[in-house]
């Protein structure tokens, strides 16, 4: 007698299926991976000694007579306040060598413009990316009505009093400075510790 073939379980067949699945679409999305495009060298030009007024807008309309500008990232603080310094990114390095050349020790605003070229290898990844999907200036405009929100909001009794004791304590610095310069002057503020008056006698002739 011949002997039995073996047939396989539905699960083992199930989960050979499942694999044969799995590793045709890693094979699919490891080649989509491999084909997809690198992005272009870029160049990039970053200054520093920028001059107040000259921002996002102005520096794009400027540098465009240049080249094409693809993109511009001007630091800024939580104020909102330019930092002084920027990156602006062109299409083509050469042009950005060229205007790293041309623009370097301008004077502009009573300003010494300073620009130095960046080639592609020392370029940061993501710079110029984060500057085209997050403005600075929107997150300055939060942060300053964060900031007018906690000025302007009623205090609880207990901020209240710790608030007064601060101000009181910074008064009588005051005054102890006021006498340590030989002034003998003594101011008061709203919900502030009482000035000390003395009874002076003044001889009537």
């Amino acid at each position: 007698m011949s002997p039995k073939k073996k047939v396989p379980s539905t699960s083992k067949l199930i989960s050979s299926q499942f694999v044969k699945e799995v590793t045709k679409e890693d094979g699919k999305k490891s080649k989509k991976r491999k084909l997809k495009k690198k992005r272009p060298a870029r160049g990039v030009v970053y200054f520093s000694h920028i001059p107040h007024g000259f921002y996002e807008e102005e520096i794009k309309s400027y540098c465009s007579q240049f080249g094409k500008v693809t993109g511009v990232y001007l630091p800024r603080s939580k104020k909102g306040n330019s930092r002084g310094y920027g990156f602006v990114e062109f299409q083509y390095p050469e042009v950005a060598e060229i205007v790293a050349e041309t623009m370097n020790n301008y004077l502009m605003c009573n300003r010494l413009l300073k620009a130095k070229y960046i080639p592609p290898s020392e370029q940061r990844p993501g710079v110029i990316w984060r500057a085209k999907f997050w403005d600075n200036r929107v997150r300055a405009i939060e942060e300053s009505k964060k900031t007018i929100s906690n000025m302007t909001r009623t205090l609880t009794p207990k901020e209240e009093a710790v608030k007064v004791k601060k101000m009181c304590k910074s008064v009588e610095k005051y005054h102890e400075k006021l006498k340590s310069m030989g002034l003998d002057y003594e101011f008061q503020v709203e919900n502030g510790p009482p000035v000390k008056t003395e009874d002076k006698k003044t001889n009537m002739e």
